[in-house]
């Protein structure tokens, strides 16, 4: 009777087992089966957001020696030669290559009651240009200088110059090329305000403003000229020849 049982129950394993085996056959066939084709592609994602912007790089390697004695904001307003007005605004900051013996000094004869000032600054790079509403900044080569007289009844502009490029938004360029003195014309006259000088530091600061007449100016307008001189200067110890 007992080996009846275990045969039995042999018999009921090896059945259960069968079927087992039978059940993994299938699931192997159903998963190998063909590989369906690849469905369409999908809809393009809208664009991200502008990313922020990133901070600004430090200044290259001898940006302060060239700038440490100051600077001159010039504005330039006026009408092309195409009859559309401008404004255009630039920092000379850089001191020119050949340094403040040349660019940011006065000097004084001992028989002589004034003071002798040279200011000349460059601008190598950014300008900030409008016409008819629209602003944009650009690069320009540039130069900017002021001769000055300093005696008992004050400071008075002697000579200035400028060589600029004006660049437009709008694609169009011209360049004002352009000095005069008082010892050639008996009407130059730069205003100048707001100035003070302090001999102990050599800082000479003041506003002027002053126009290119039409006759002059490269464009067929008057020009003007305004802008904030905030530089030190130094006292030479020799006379310029």
């Amino acid at each position: 009777m007992l080996n009846k049982k275990r045969t039995l129950m042999k018999r009921t394993i090896n059945l259960l087992s069968y079927i087992l085996v039978v059940c993994i056959a299938i699931g192997s066939a159903a998963c190998d089966g063909d590989q369906g084709e690849i469905g369409p592609k999908g809809d393009k994602g809208d664009t991200g957001a502008t990313g922020s912007k990133g901070t600004d790089g430090d200044d290259g390697a001898g940006f302060e020696e060239l700038t440490q004695y100051g600077h001159i904001e010039l504005t330039m307003t006026g009408k092309r030669i195409d009859n559309v007005n401008f404004a255009q605004t630039a920092d000379f900051n850089y001191m020119p290559y050949d340094g403040v013996t040349s660019n940011s000094y006065f000097y004084h004869y001992d028989n002589d009651d004034a003071d002798y000032f040279t200011i000349v600054r460059e601008n190598k790079g950014k300008v900030t240009s409008t016409i008819n509403g629209r602003t944009e900044d650009g690069g320009m080569k540039n130069m900017f200088g002021l001769d000055l007289t300093k005696d008992a009844t004050g400071f008075k502009v002697s000579y200035l110059k400028i060589y600029a490029d004006v660049v437009s938004p709008d694609f169009k360029v011209f360049e004002i090329n352009y000095s005069d003195a008082s010892s050639w014309n008996n009407d130059f006259d730069v205003t100048l305000s707001n100035l003070s000088y302090a001999p102990t530091t050599g800082k000479l600061i003041f506003n002027f403003s002053y126009t290119i007449p039409a006759a002059n100016s490269p464009t067929g307008y008057d020009i003007l000229l305004t802008g904030k001189v905030d530089v030190i200067v130094f006292e030479s110890l020799y006379y310029p020849v």
